[in-house]
């Protein structure tokens, strides 16, 4: 049923309705913000990103064919965007991480065991490589499919689950067992 709400929100989009952009935007930004500051390790460039594939979604609605679904389509906008800030921030150095603050909490050792997980799990994802590391995001956070996944990176679904598996391996290896 989301598929075709995006589908008609992106033909509606390709006529000039600013209401289902909007629809859209609602719908989709937020997470193509995480996926994106996943990828790049700093959000504030993951939003220009992200803006820069929504200006494209605008400009461009009427070049979706409706062959892969629309989440799929947005992501792959947002990935390879990802990728080419990436190669560009690669030629100018090192790369900046920005970090965000969790919520307060009342319990601050739960608290603190939460964060200290999450870094774990954060510093294991940055060690993988690229292909797996953005399988395993597309995957757990953004919950695609693997043929959507394959689509999104370009790859066979035989070498998506191939990814997933070896990702899936490192990181037991990397991680504590209490992660």
């Amino acid at each position: 049923m989301v598929q075709q709400d995006d589908r008609r929100l992106l033909s509606q989009i390709a006529s000039g309705d600013a209401k289902a952009f909007r629809a859209l935007v609602d719908a989709h930004a937020g997470r193509l913000v995480t996926y994106v500051t996943r990828i790049l390790g700093n959000q504030s460039e993951a939003e220009e990103i992200v803006q820069e594939v929504l200006l494209r979604v605008w400009q461009k609605a009427n070049d979706y064919t409706g062959q892969a679904r629309a989440t799929t389509w947005l992501h792959r906008m947002a990935h390879n965007l990802a990728i080419d800030s990436l190669r560009r921030r690669r030629g100018q150095g090192a790369l900046d991480v920005e970090q965000e603050d969790g919520p307060p909490s009342e319990r601050p050792y739960e608290l603190l065991a939460q964060k200290q997980r999450a870094s774990s799990l954060s510093d294991a994802l940055s060690t993988l490589p690229e292909r797996q590391r953005m399988a395993l995001l597309l995957r757990h956070e953004q919950g695609l499919k693997d043929p959507e996944i394959a689509e999104v990176l370009e790859l066979s679904v035989d070498a998506v689950e191939s990814l997933l598996s070896r990702a899936r391996k490192n990181l037991k290896q990397l991680l504590p067992e209490d992660v």
